[in-house]
């Protein structure tokens, strides 16, 4: 595993012992509490690492007990000599990568660095490309290069000269629904966690990410006055501004945010498209990654930089951890709560819900599996959203959704490969621009885990519970907004048709399984596509892009 540090900022180590070596990769948020628990005495040679504190840990409780006290962003591999292990964060969000051949076992940051150690020639795992274009990357854990795969979230890779094996080392299904807390002990405990998510991660080069939805919002609202306690200057913030596109621009809440908390206010008009620099994206990340477009990512960070920022907060991932409310009446009733229960589906009639759908919907959740599956099958119909030219191929290779549930949905961050996770963490490192998600701290997320379904979503409107949260910190504005910025005319305004048909007319590479291009040529020329086929479009793009770095040198593309 590489170990390479910026200046400033440094987020690799090694160390070496007799007995240990040690390499860590990111960012240790509980670097003090760990040393005091686990380090006796100082090191000689200096101030202590996360690598000191990882060691320490291995040597005094274990390998599986140091993985699960440690919160942050990170990956660690360690040998004793005669075993390896490899880990990395419990939601995935630094990448780490691992192949065999015939030489041994090689692990990586990325998986090009695999790939260099291995010696192994690069080609593109079709199979894999297919999958991530139709969008079942998540639980496939092999890389988009043969031969390569990552090391799954909570997940101890150990190998020995006798195999490689792994496990679990944090288990968030344990957690569900496992506390009991009133109104007022909920925002003690929320408040709480979320200072401390919040103070983790501030560097003193920080600035918000920030819009006029909720999230960000809600970081910076914890985050300015840590910051004013070590600063005479005020905290920053940075948001993108749309000022001729009415339906996109946020500016009058963002400007309210900013108001309220006594935040410095940057802002700068977008200009990068989604297609632009499709090749480049492709061989950083090992892979075209959908649905993301990292130029735009790219901008952002380049604004934050060159205003002399280099930690940006934001507001994501805060959906999953409080805001995935599917089935929550099904598993009230399947769980024996009726109080509850009625008192729930009382609410969603309030919001003109009828009775007759919630009964519909309770039942399903209690027809058996094989029959849903069945049911699934006869209703199936081809969206009228879909692309002519993508039928064949969703209806082929786009997994079925799985049956609905509030406990599967409180997972659904957990166990996949995190493709767009690992993306964004390397382009952050390109950038020179470290993102931190405060509502990714997993203190924070054990918390949300532990709440009852009928306390985390007694109110069925969006965004309740946060809201409640929240009140009296985020200015009133924008905790009651009743209207949704919709990106669509951003997109439409920055559609490229020169640039799809660069990768789509005669593509390089080997055709996407399932994709009728013939159709999909016609559509480019007549330059009609809807929003939903222009997002297809892009993402196939993105696969031909990372398929064109297989191509004769002489022929390359730009």
């Amino acid at each position: 595993m590489s170990a390479v540090s910026r200046p400033g900022h440094p987020d690799g180590w090694v160390a070496t012992s007799e007995d240990l070596v040690v390499g860590f990769s990111g960012v240790l948020d509980n670097v003090v509490e760990l040393a005091a628990a686990w380090i006796r005495e100082s090191p000689t040679r200096g101030p202590t690492t996360p690598v000191d504190v990882v060691a320490a840990g291995i040597r005094t409780v274990g390998v599986d007990a140091t993985a699960s006290r440690m919160r942050g962003v990170f990956a660690v591999v360690a040998s004793d000599g005669r075993r390896l292990w490899a880990f990395r964060d419990q939601l995935g969000l630094h990448p780490l990568a691992y192949g065999e051949d015939a030489a041994g076992l090689f692990i990586g940051v990325e998986p090009k660095e695999v790939v260099a150690g291995s010696g192994v020639a690069p080609e593109p795992d079709m199979e894999v490309v297919t999958r991530i274009f139709y969008g079942s990357e998540e639980t496939d854990l092999r890389c988009a290069i043969a031969g390569v795969s990552v090391i799954p979230p909570s997940t101890i890779l150990e190998a020995t000269f006798g195999g490689m094996t792994f496990r679990r080392y944090w288990n968030p299904e344990s957690l569900l629904e496992t506390t009991r807390l009133g109104p007022t002990d909920l925002r003690d405990a929320f408040d709480r966690l979320m200072t401390q998510a919040v103070g983790r991660c501030l560097d003193g080069s920080d600035v918000v990410s920030l819009s006029g939805g909720l999230d960000s919002p809600a970081v910076a609202a914890f985050a300015a006055p840590l910051h004013a306690a070590g600063s005479l200057e005020p905290l920053s913030a940075l948001s993108a501004v749309y000022p001729d596109l009415p339906s996109v621009d946020e500016t009058r809440y963002i400007e309210a945010v900013a108001r309220d908390l006594g935040l410095q206010l940057h802002t700068y008009r977008p200009t990068a498209r989604p297609t632009d620099g499709l090749r480049k994206w492709a061989r950083l990340f090992d892979a075209p990654v959908p649905v993301v477009g990292f130029s735009q990512v790219a901008e952002f960070l380049h604004s934050a930089r060159e205003l002399g920022f280099r930690n940006v907060l934001s507001g994501e991932v805060e959906e999953f951890v409080f805001e995935m409310r599917r089935e929550v009446l099904s598993h009230l009733v399947r769980h024996g709560r009726f109080a509850s229960a009625w008192k729930h589906a009382r609410a969603r009639r309030a919001l003109d819900i009828s009775w007759s759908s919630m009964l519909r919907r309770v039942a399903y959740t209690f027809t058996p599996i094989k029959a849903r599956s069945m049911l699934r099958r006869l209703h199936r119909r081809p969206s009228s959203e879909l692309p002519l030219w993508l039928v064949e191929g969703v209806e082929r290779f786009r997994p079925p959704p799985p049956p609905p549930s509030w406990r599967t949905d409180q997972l659904a961050a957990f166990g996949g490969s995190g493709i767009t996770l690992s993306a964004d963490d390397m382009i952050h490192e390109l950038m020179g621009v470290r993102e931190r998600r405060p509502f990714a701290d997993i203190d924070l997320w054990e918390f949300a885990l532990g709440l009852r379904a009928e306390v985390k979503h007694g109110d069925p409107r969006p965004k309740s519970l946060i809201r409640e949260l929240l009140r009296g910190r985020v200015p009133s504005v924008v905790l009651d907004r009743r209207d949704k910025t919709v990106f669509d005319a951003y997109i439409r305004s920055n559609t490229d048709y020169p640039e799809l048909r660069k990768w789509l007319v005669d593509p390089p590479g080997p055709p996407v399984s399932g994709v009728r291009y013939d159709l999909l040529r016609r559509r480019l020329e007549g330059e009609t596509m809807t929003l939903h086929e222009y997002m297809w479009a892009k993402d196939l793009a993105s696969v031909h892009a990372f398929l064109s770095l297989w191509e004769n040198p002489r022929t390359e593309r730009p």
